[in-house]
């Protein structure tokens, strides 16, 4: 018996996923993949510091997705009038590739 260790490299096709919208409009709303964007030092999760910090908080443009504890978020600003009101929803799943994700999502 001969004992080996041989790299073998797969490409990944499934995996969890994430997306927001608003119900209105369907418009994909700014995903936050990095929880310090939101929670800042506080790695418990309890409060969002950097949120909290910031008169008009936004969606940071680089956000560090190596090493960190996955996370999905959304973030985004509306008015609301007497009476109004608003909504988006949030979907949060597994597939097993691209072609049922997108199957799934033509239907919603």
């Amino acid at each position: 018996m001969v004992v080996a260790d041989t790299p073998q490299v797969t490409p990944i096709t499934e995996g969890n996923f994430y997306f927001a919208f608003n119900s209105d409009s369907r418009k994909l709303l700014d995903m936050i993949v990095e929880a310090s964007c939101v929670f800042g030092h506080a790695s418990d999760f309890l409060v969002p510091e950097n949120f909290l910090q910031q008169d008009n908080f936004s969606v940071p443009v680089h956000q560090e997705t190596a090493n960190r504890t996955p996370s999905a978020m959304s973030a985004c600003q509306f008015s609301i009038g007497g009476g109004k009101k608003h909504g988006f929803t949030a979907v949060a799943g597994y597939a097993y590739d691209l072609t049922e994700l997108n199957k799934w999502s033509e239907n919603q």
